[in-house]
């Protein structure tokens, strides 16, 4: 039954899951150091932004991300991205485009 639960469970949530923190993948969360914890602080710390962001890659949409993920995606360090998204390295400006467009955090003379 854990074999099962670890195949259907979406991989960005396996450093969130007990006894999941080492699986690597292409998910989310690939790596376990504390500078890549680091960098996930702010979207950890807004409840549901791990699930809205996992939904809008795997899905190429953005519409569910709402404020206060997107709030928290524009606080994640320029450096962070590679980092995040080693396998995805157009999602971050597609998130991050969708936050300026939508929420305007992030666009240049904001402090959103």
């Amino acid at each position: 039954m854990m074999i099962t639960a670890a195949i259907l469970a979406p991989p960005g949530l396996a450093m969130l899951v007990p006894g999941f923190r080492n699986v690597p993948g292409p998910g989310l969360l690939p790596q376990s150091d504390e500078d890549i914890m680091d960098c996930w602080a702010s979207v950890i710390k807004s409840h549901g932004c791990i699930t809205q962001m996992y939904e809008s890659l795997c899905k190429n949409k953005f519409d569910n991300i709402g404020p206060a993920c997107c709030r928290a995606i524009t606080s994640i360090k320029h450096t962070c991205w590679p980092r995040m998204f080693p396998f995805h390295p157009k999602f971050p400006p597609l998130v991050k485009g969708y936050c300026a467009n939508y929420f305007g955090f992030g666009k240049p003379g904001t402090s959103g």
